[in-house]
């Protein structure tokens, strides 16, 4: 990749009302510096409420999407009690989803399509096989 420098930012204040300027400014840094290719954004704050980050992963989506941002990131989503829908809390496809720390992951739309292109093999199968390795590194049966 042409950029391989990760920006990791931590935020600490524990404000939905000024998620909106943090969040924004983290994009406009990242669209404005071209030597990042990525970077994660670590809310500890929301480390112990799953309902609260996924509050504020929809608003960031949101956000994205009413300043036409999602024409150049992506967000990808991790939090140390990830659970997808209709899963229960314990099953292990949870866990290709879980991170120490609540999180938000930037990626440039421009690098993933590069690691794609580069990427031998089907992309599409990855989150699948991700789940199964993970059902059988912790025992659930498909």
């Amino acid at each position: 990749m042409e950029n391989e420098e990760v920006n990791f930012v931590v935020f600490n204040k524990k404000s939905f009302i000024d998620w909106p300027k943090l969040f924004t400014k983290e994009l406009e840094e990242l669209s404005d510096h071209p030597k990042f290719s990525t970077s994660f954004l670590i809310l500890p704050w929301l480390d112990e409420d799953f309902e609260s980050y996924l509050d504020v992963l929809d608003l960031s989506q949101f956000l994205m999407e009413e300043n036409q941002w999602d024409e150049k990131f992506q967000l990808a989503s991790f939090h140390p009690n990830y659970q997808f829908a209709g899963t229960q809390a314990d099953e292990p496809s949870n866990k290709t989803n879980r991170s120490p720390h609540a999180l938000i992951h930037l990626l440039k739309i421009d690098e993933v399509t590069k690691a794609i292109d580069l990427y031998v093999g089907e992309t599409e199968s990855i989150p699948t096989r991700n789940i199964a390795l993970m059902n059988k590194l912790f025992g659930k049966k498909k």
